[in-house]
């Protein structure tokens, strides 16, 4: 008897094939999106001399990144300002703020909706532990 081949298998199956690997890189939209941020930087230099030179600069832009660096993920705050909790101030000043202009100048907003600045909903994108593995 001849056996079918994965690919045919899992089309009979209604399985859709992933060409993903898993833990790869590429796969995370988080890092890619990071990373991307990194490569176009404006400082950022074709090589480093040393790696000791590589090390301050990726500390610098680490610290850049978490404490001056709006993200459009988090409604424009930064992630300090989240973890301070200076982030829910922010977005009510914002919010109260467009209020305001809508009210003032009603004809800019020809749908008659307003953004509403929120942190976003938490999730999870891991499967827990059933046990822990030492």
């Amino acid at each position: 008897m001849r056996g079918m081949t994965l690919a045919v298998f899992l089309d009979s199956l209604f399985i859709s094939r992933s060409y993903s690997r898993p833990r790869c890189s590429n796969d995370n939209a988080f890092i890619e999106s990071w990373h991307r941020t990194l490569k176009y930087s404006v400082g950022y230099p074709k090589q480093f001399s040393t790696i000791s030179t590589a090390r301050i600069w990726y500390a610098d832009f680490v610290a850049w990144y978490n404490s001056c660096h709006l993200h459009s993920g988090l409604s424009y705050v930064t992630p300090i300002q989240v973890r301070k909790g200076e982030a829910q101030q922010l977005y009510s000043e914002r919010n109260k703020t467009i209020i305001e202009a809508k009210a003032a100048h009603p004809e800019r907003w020809r749908k008659g909706k307003t953004r509403t600045y929120a942190l976003p909903a938490v999730t999870a994108f891991y499967r827990p532990a059933e046990k822990a593995v030492c």
